[in-house]
């Protein structure tokens, strides 16, 4: 048994055998429909869209005050234009300060903070013992934000304001 699109394949009576073969679709139905071009429309609309809203990060689009909230403190990173920076750790009434160089690899979208002080263990956890290391971040730009992420950790996020 033929599905109905294979039928739809099949040559219109009286047209077998002679040289010009017609068929009566070349394509789905659903693709012939108002409906099936009104989703594709929208499919292609959604996806531009989308790569509109998370553009490559520009080095203008880097500094600034980026803020994350975990289960145990609050976390801020101020990004200065003249590459450096300031990274405060607030837990209770206990706040730690740590300050420190960075740089833009635009061509990878990441920030490394040399000597950045790292109080989450990448998964969303505090770290059981605070270490100094040079932190790479993965750098997204949208519409609104600009977020820092860090493994399974909740991001740095900074407002846009135009």
């Amino acid at each position: 048994m033929m599905t109905p699109n294979e039928k739809s394949l099949q040559p219109t009576p009286g047209s077998v055998g002679s040289s010009a073969t017609r068929f009566t679709s070349l394509g789905p139905a659903w693709l012939s429909s108002g409906l099936g071009v009104m989703r594709t429309f929208a499919t292609i609309a959604f996806f531009c869209c989308l790569l509109c809203a998370c553009s490559k990060p520009k080095a203008t689009d880097i500094p600034g005050v980026y803020s994350a909230r975990r289960s145990y403190g609050t976390e801020m990173l101020h990004l200065r234009t003249d590459g450096s920076y300031e990274q405060v750790f607030t837990a209770g009434s206990t706040a730690r300060t740590n300050t420190g160089k960075w740089t833009f690899h635009p061509e990878q979208s990441f920030v490394a903070l040399d000597g950045a002080l790292l109080f989450d263990d990448g998964w969303g956890r505090q770290a059981s013992l605070v270490q100094t290391s040079t932190w790479a971040l993965n750098v997204q730009t949208g519409p609104r934000a600009v977020s820092l992420a860090y493994g399974e950790a909740e991001p740095f996020y900074r407002s846009i304001t135009k």
